[in-house]
């Protein structure tokens, strides 16, 4: 979907077919890389809506000036009244009037096809759709690619549920409506997962979309990996109890011990990329640990 010249005279009289919602705190130093990828493939059918969760770095003020230097369409709502990443998606997609939802991160790139490969998704019957991650280092350096999609069969319900990752997605706007927008409680990990599982368990269609594939920048020190990935094991512990009750099953032992012991395997004698991914393994265990025994619910 090249970009029209004309595009920003006419841009708000033209109907919006997609909005991509971007929640955002304190993100000046990445939108005008992020918004200039966006605005490199996209016409006015499709809008940026820029949710400021409170930021203090002028967020806003950049988004704007680099939404005009690309002729992107972009409105910018305030999410300041409550924090937290779902908040500021929920006020987004409510600010919209669009048929298809897109999610990224103000500090990830997009890649050249990312717009037009999940919207051709949704378009052909998709409700939910998700690509892979290209997680890269700050100064550039690959550490792995990742699937953005994840499917989890639930035997005892007799269905397989899945979810993208937040940072990367898309969904029918209905959908969103329909399952009363995504849970605000959650708060550094699971917050998408339950939305997406919610969906799918309900019989929403989720698909992987190969070639909608993102720059998903990562933490420099495996310090702060760790800290962010013992996040996310704590909101995997939160999510099993808001989701139980619909089928979703506690790991079996042997897994979680595999889990352990591969880790340490690989952080003593992988490569450095190995190392790293065997620290945020191990915080994530680390987390639901730790949540487990300060809840008395046991997710291991």
């Amino acid at each position: 979907m090249p970009q029209d010249p004309d595009a920003p005279t006419r841009a708000q009289n033209d109907p919006v077919e997609t909005s991509i919602v971007i929640p955002c705190y304190n993100g000046a130093d990445f939108l005008p890389e992020q918004l200039a990828a966006i605005g490199a493939q996209v016409d006015s059918s499709v809008e940026v809506i820029l949710s400021d969760n409170g930021s203090d770095d002028g967020s806003a003020a950049v988004a704007v000036a680099a939404a005009e230097a690309c002729g992107l369409r972009l409105r910018v709502v305030d999410s300041s009244a409550t924090k937290g990443i779902n908040h500021a998606r929920n006020v987004g997609v409510r600010a919209s009037e669009a048929t298809y939802i897109l999610l990224c991160d103000c500090d990830d790139v997009v890649s050249p096809t990312w717009v037009s490969a999940l919207v051709g998704a949704l378009r052909s019957g998709a409700q939910c759709v998700g690509g892979p991650l290209d997680r890269v280092y700050p100064d550039g350096r690959v550490l792995e690619r990742a699937e953005g999609v994840h499917f989890r069969s639930w035997p005892g319900a007799g269905i397989t549920v899945g979810s993208p990752t937040g940072a990367n997605c898309g969904f029918v706007r209905e959908l969103h409506t329909e399952l009363g927008g995504f849970d605000e409680g959650f708060i550094g990990g699971g917050d998408e997962i339950d939305f997406f599982y919610r969906a799918t368990a309900a019989g929403a269609e989720l698909r992987n979309v190969p070639e909608a594939s993102i720059l998903y920048r990562q933490r420099d020190s495996a310090r702060g990996a760790y800290s962010q990935n013992f996040r996310y094991g704590q909101g995997s512990v939160r999510l099993h109890t808001k989701l139980a009750a619909l089928g979703m099953p506690r790991d079996r032992p042997v897994k979680v011990v595999g889990v352990w012991v591969h880790s340490l395997l690989r952080l003593v004698t992988g490569p450095a990329n190995a190392r790293r991914i065997a620290v945020e393994r191990i915080a994530r265990r680390a987390g639901r640990a730790r949540e487990s025994v300060a809840t008395r619910h046991l997710f291991l």
